[in-house]
């Protein structure tokens, strides 16, 4: 059974609460044109992980909170995402360029662009707007970025929703009983010794090196702490301050000394990155 099967089955009611609570939602986008609906099923995204935040869509992508369109975005467009204010999110994504000679160094991208990502169109440019381009041996793309509300994002893919209750609906807080959240946010292995660590990155909208956003601490095999740089809540634990505005929910049942020594390897390591 592929991952993202494993972990919707074992999810199921935490999805459904969700989307529940997204269409419980009055504040709506209401400058929608069309509206961008909230699903009442659980988005279908192909089998594959849920890797970060995917568009409710199709939606509409501004140039500010309630600003301007700019550009639209089908149904479960994978994007990047900064931490919300005040229901509003910025969105980001790179587009394919053709590998034509000018594609790189393109400023603007002209209404009617088709936005295509791996070959796949994934939304239109509705407004001329500025761009940053990058290239590499392998592509050369477009940097688009823009404000959407909280209602064009699907809540089950935002990871600071869907692991506390994640946590909530598994038996024990082993590496075993948290591989399928692992593979579903597609977390990377990144060891800080005497601990193993899975972590996703922050948004490369705000950092084009973003540092880590979600960072799950395993000793022993077992699940004692989660690093985070957005607001979150665990059941059953308690944050404390890391360095450089990074916390740690430690696990109420993990030893004080275990602690310490997770702190101290932390706090040297993160201040030693640029």
């Amino acid at each position: 059974m592929k991952p993202f099967l494993v972990f919707s089955i074992i999810t199921c009611t935490v999805l459904a609460g969700c989307v529940q609570q997204a269409s419980n939602n009055n504040n709506a986008d209401t400058t929608h044109t069309p509206a961008a609906p909230v699903k009442s099923k659980k988005p279908d995204f192909s089998g594959g992980p849920v890797i970060g935040e995917r568009i409710n869509g199709p939606a509409n992508i501004r140039n500010a909170a309630n600003g301007e369109v700019i550009f639209s975005l089908e149904d479960t467009t994978l994007v990047t995402c900064t931490e919300g204010d005040s229901g509003w999110y910025q969105v980001g994504l790179t587009a394919d360029l053709s590998d034509d000679a000018g594609a790189f160094g393109t400023d603007t991208l002209h209404k009617g662009h088709d936005i295509i990502v791996d070959g796949k169109v994934v939304g239109k440019v509705l407004k001329d707007m500025p761009v940053n381009t990058g290239t590499n041996t392998k592509r050369t793309w477009a940097e688009l970025v823009g404000y959407t509300y909280k209602n064009n994002l699907y809540p089950q893919t935002i990871v600071e929703n869907v692991l506390p209750a994640y946590l909530d609906s598994v038996h024990d807080r082993s590496l075993k009983s948290m591989q399928p959240f692992i593979s579903s946010f597609k977390l990377q292995k990144n060891d800080l010794l005497p601990f193993a660590t899975y972590l996703n990155y922050e948004s490369w909208i705000d950092d084009p090196s973003p540092l880590m956003r979600i960072q799950l601490v395993f000793f022993k095999e077992q699940l004692i702490g989660v690093v985070h740089s957005r607001e979150m809540q665990l059941h059953h634990a308690a944050n404390a301050p890391l360095e450089r505005g990074f916390k740690v929910a430690f696990f109420d049942d993990t030893p004080k000394d275990i602690r310490k020594r997770f702190t101290d390897a932390f706090n040297t390591f993160i201040v030693g990155v640029d």
